[in-house]
């Protein structure tokens, strides 16, 4: 190969591994409301995901992550800018699992709430409050 020509290949390796790491470097967000009502319709806004795939959206009590959450039943397309108006009820409960069996928790006024939004290889988190 000659020289001009592997300059070539190593400037063309050196553009795609820029644009390879500009890609990874995007950020995805989740933005919504300060507050939320149980039993209320609310709206999201997901950004920064992959075109044309789905995001899942996940409630979890602040202060309790590790034992419980509530899944919001519907996934939420992704359009081709990388966007998903998130659209639904706010669940009356969430779950609290242990061992063997969950349980449904009432949500408690004030509560904060991480918002978490999931697609593919990417997640964004938000918090809000009930209200």
């Amino acid at each position: 190969m000659s020289a001009a020509r592997l300059a070539a290949v190593v400037g063309l390796l050196a553009v795609s591994a820029g644009a390879g790491a500009a890609g990874a470097a995007e950020t995805t967000a989740l933005s919504g409301p300060g507050r939320i009502v149980p039993g209320h319709q609310t709206r999201f806004v997901a950004t920064g995901f992959r075109p044309g795939g789905d995001v899942q959206i996940v409630l979890e009590p602040a202060d309790r992550r590790d034992c419980c959450a509530i899944r919001i039943a519907s996934s939420f397309h992704i359009g081709v800018d990388g966007k998903a108006v998130i659209r639904f009820t706010v669940p009356t409960f969430y779950k609290r699992c242990g061992p063997w069996t969950c349980t449904r928790v009432s949500w408690r006024r004030h509560e904060k709430v991480f918002v978490t939004a999931s697609g593919y290889l990417l997640q964004a988190r938000t918090t809000t409050t009930i209200g």
